[in-house]
């Protein structure tokens, strides 16, 4: 298991999280990089963070991320 598949794993095995957005472990448990074709919105956006910032505090990559996950939200959770 990678570090990226053990912080995808703390961010959605969230109670909460699953019951607000109707998720089961099923949905990511096979890892991020599985995880981000889910068809669970808020599943696969989770990983495209994880997968895409990198562990990056660079401020314009972090900006490039936010824009690229606003979009995909935009369109497929709110559309």
């Amino acid at each position: 298991m990678t570090q990226k598949d053990k912080m995808l794993q703390m961010v959605l095995d969230d109670p909460k999280l699953q019951e607000l957005y109707e998720y089961t472990r099923k949905d990511y448990d096979e890892g991020v990089y599985e995880a981000i074709n889910s068809n669970n919105a808020i599943v696969s956006t989770v990983a495209r963070i994880i997968i895409e910032l990198n562990g990056s505090d660079d401020p314009s990559e972090q900006k490039r991320v936010y824009q690229t996950v606003f979009k995909y939200l935009n369109d497929n959770l709110l559309a």
